[in-house]
């Protein structure tokens, strides 16, 4: 082509295209494309090619407009600084990719010399080379090798494994060759969870404690505790760590964490030992709730059976229990500082997943199958384990009752409790209590009963109960009438309601549907969205809200039925905030309140801070509504061609007709994925 414009205001480089970024027109549009693929494609951030042929001062205007929640740009270059350069002209909007450090590590392996892996910050003090040495940790993007890399005379001949666990445990933003981690997959992944157990983040401390020829040693301080990394051949162990905290290892690589157990925690209102239980393995719904005390929970005598296959257990810890782990991850969780670490009897320290960041990838303890007792101590961050009474009340039932009916309509367990549940839907009373009366009686007006979740309530009646009725603890003038206790039922205050099952908890309705500020009709009673019931809960995926004015805040609850008008809908009950226009931050819970009878009018609704496309859920097993950030835009695409044979798109939405390798999105029987290829 024919070069029009101004002169490069970078390196010359010969291929198109070849912008002129100093003129207006072209700054416009470069501007809105950014704000086109943050806007209406659902990008996030950008990684931005070869930023050598064009002044940095143009990234800077183009990521100040468009305000990506992450940029990098690839300023191939191994000097640090003209790489340090490039990020102060974007104004430091910019990351870019740690090439002084990719050639340090090339280097240093090459030689076998791990002194190359250090540079001296000011000249005087020992920090890991490249970006991250000095000033730059925050906008370093570390990496052992790239795709173009790994085709040149650049190409990492190393320790693949050595080398990521340099970069996976030191500051700065690390970025993990898809080729690397392909054929490391467990051995990454556990470097990567080691990171994550300390909290390294990219601007964390770093303190070198050894270089020499054989040995590179590092502590880097994180939110959660301190790691250490060994790099090299020598057998050389840090001061002050045990083989113990050894969380994983290979050829001449080592890392070390200490997780800080000094901090006190805020408890959380409850807490649940979820792992291989004996009543059901990693049920989200089945956790051992745990009996608080101040800022400490305890739970006895929990059976851990091991799961087929297996010679150990696995547990955690979770605050809250739902039907799906999209439930379970949406508050926080409790684990070990790196996955199946052992677990010893006496003290532990355990590491905080926060809800909707890292409560997905929420670390278990390995221990032996038996019983135990578990207490959880939030003021130290500790977990203490001792060995439980196997013939005591634990969550499991080692004989059964052979005697028994699997619907729950017999006479009790095996010590002759009879458990009944109450559900306090209607009655909406603070605390219900049950009187009882057979074998032995309580004394009037009756004991209080426990909270199992949501609206359902129980209590373990003694063995020989026959009769029971339930009130608020206030006597004669809130009592139910008199009803036959059996055993494992749920009773309201109209009497027996059958065999309690809690998949459907006390309150959930048949239907729910989502009204509100919705895309296909602002609180219109016959176009709410019809919610999907996921066994304790109602879910309701790419919901659209549109707010009534710009910028504003979009409200919604839930309804029962749809129909022509609001007496229509107001004839059965609804379900809403427990204030008016209670704010609902998104990826948070909220308490859902029924309103029944003359109430349902004046349902409250829970306000969103903006418009969005969002994934509604109703946990009616905690009687708890939240919403998420919705995963589904990639479904979006749409395509004419017969559905017989898959169809590939680049990320941009244009389709190819014969992919090769790389990320796609397939759209196949009009469902749309990603797929590596």
């Amino acid at each position: 082509p024919t070069p029009t414009g101004a002169n490069d205001t970078g390196e010359d480089f010969d291929g198109a295209r070849d912008l002129d970024h100093t003129n207006a027109n072209v700054q416009n549009n470069c501007k809105n494309y950014c704000k086109f693929l943050l806007d209406d494609l659902g990008y996030v951030g950008f990684r931005l090619d070869m930023v050598k042929g064009y002044g940095g001062q143009y990234t800077k205007i183009y990521n100040q407009y468009s305000n990506p929640a992450f940029s990098v740009g690839e300023y191939w270059d191994g000097q640090y600084d003209a790489v340090a350069a490039w990020i102060e002209a974007t104004g430091r909007t910019s990351a870019a990719f740690d090439f002084p450090g990719k050639y340090c590590i090339n280097e240093a392996f090459h030689s076998n010399d791990m002194t190359k892996l250090v540079w001296k910050a000011n000249g005087t003090t020992d920090q890991p080379a490249g970006l991250i040495h000095y000033g730059y940790t925050q906008y370093a993007v570390t990496f052992v090798d790239n795709h173009d890399t790994y085709r040149d005379g650049s190409k990492f001949n190393g320790n693949v494994l050595a080398a990521n666990a340099f970069i996976l445990c030191s500051p700065g933003t690390p970025c993990v060759f898809l080729e690397h981690y392909k054929s490391n997959k467990a051995a990454i992944q556990a470097l990567i969870k080691a990171r994550k157990a300390a909290g390294i983040h990219n601007n964390s401390a770093v303190k070198v404690l050894q270089s020499s020829n054989n040995c590179y040693m590092a502590e880097v301080t994180g939110s959660k505790g301190k790691l250490v990394v060994k790099v090299g051949s020598a057998m050389a162990s840090p001061s002050g760590y045990s083989d113990s905290e050894i969380v994983t290892s290979g050829t001449d690589y080592c890392v070390w964490v200490k997780a800080d157990g000094n901090t006190s925690l805020t408890a959380p209102a409850n807490l649940y030992v979820m792992g291989n239980l004996s009543t059901g393995s990693w049920n989200t719904n089945g956790g051992v709730k745990m009996t608080k005390s101040g800022n400490t929970f305890s739970a006895k005598n929990v059976k851990l059976v091991a799961a087929t296959g297996e010679t150990k257990c696995y547990f955690s810890f979770a605050s809250a229990q739902g039907a799906s782990w999209d439930i379970v991850n949406g508050s926080d969780r409790y684990g070990s500082s790196f996955e199946h670490e052992p677990a010893a009897t006496g003290s532990n320290n355990f590491t905080v997943y926060a809800a909707n960041v890292s409560a997905s990838s929420c670390a278990s303890w390995a221990i032996a199958p038996g019983t135990y007792n578990f207490t959880v101590n939030f003021d130290t961050r500790k977990l203490t384990i001792s060995a439980g009474d196997d013939n005591g009340d634990d969550n499991g039932d080692d004989n059964g009752d052979d005697n028994g009916d699997d619907n729950g309509d017999d006479n009790g367990d095996d010590n002759g409790v009879i458990t009944i549940f109450f559900d306090n839907s209607s009655a909406n009373w603070t605390t219900p209590h049950i009187h009882y009366w057979g074998g032995t009686a309580s004394t009037w007006p009756g004991v209080a009963m426990e909270k199992v979740a949501g609206q359902t309530w129980k209590y373990d009646c003694p063995a020989g109960t026959t009769g029971c009725l339930f009130n608020a603890g206030d006597g004669d003038t809130t009592k139910t009438g008199d009803f036959t206790a059996i055993h494992n039922h749920i009773y309201t205050t109209s009497g027996d309601q059958g065999v309690y099952d809690p998949e459907t908890p006390a309150g959930m309705p048949a239907n729910l549907y989502v009204i509100g500020n919705l895309n296909v009709g602002s609180w219109s009673t016959s176009n709410a969205i019809e919610m999907t019931k996921e066994g304790a809960s109602f879910v309701a995926r790419n919901v659209s809200f549109a707010a009534t004015e710009a910028n504003g805040p979009v409200y919604f609850s839930f309804i029962t039925v749809t129909g022509a008008d609001w007496d229509v809908v107001n004839a059965s009950n609804r379900y809403g905030a427990t204030t008016k226009d209670e704010e609902l931050p998104i990826g948070e819970s909220a308490d859902i309140k029924i309103f029944s009878g003359s109430s349902a009018a004046s349902a409250y609704a829970w306000q969103l801070p903006e418009a969005g496309t969002y994934d509604v859920i109703a946990d009616f097993l905690n009687m708890q509504v939240s919403v998420i950030q919705s995963l589904g835009a990639v479904n979006s695409i749409e395509t004419e061609v017969s559905a017989e044979a898959p169809v590939f798109y680049n990320l941009q939405g244009l389709r190819i007709d014969n992919p090769g390798r790389g990320l796609f999105i397939m759209v196949k029987d009009g469902k749309a994925s990603k797929v590596i290829r």
